[in-house]
């Protein structure tokens, strides 16, 4: 069974936050403690790329 990741922008009076949803996990404690891990490093390097930009960037990004 696959699983589905739901990227949401939330825009509240300190800027825009990313809410990243990823449903469809094993009901295992571990399994869902491993992904975890890995989105918050996914999360930080989006934070540490888009930080980067310019405001003459391109709008199209790509993160390898």
């Amino acid at each position: 069974r696959g699983t589905v990741v739901r990227w949401e922008l939330v825009e509240d009076a300190t800027g825009t936050h990313v809410k990243v949803t990823h449903s469809g996990l094993a009901s295992e404690h571990l399994a869902r403690k491993d992904y975890r891990g890995g989105w918050t490093g996914v999360v930080k390097m989006l934070k540490s790329f888009l930080e980067k930009a310019t405001d003459d960037s391109p709008a199209k990004y790509e993160l390898k």
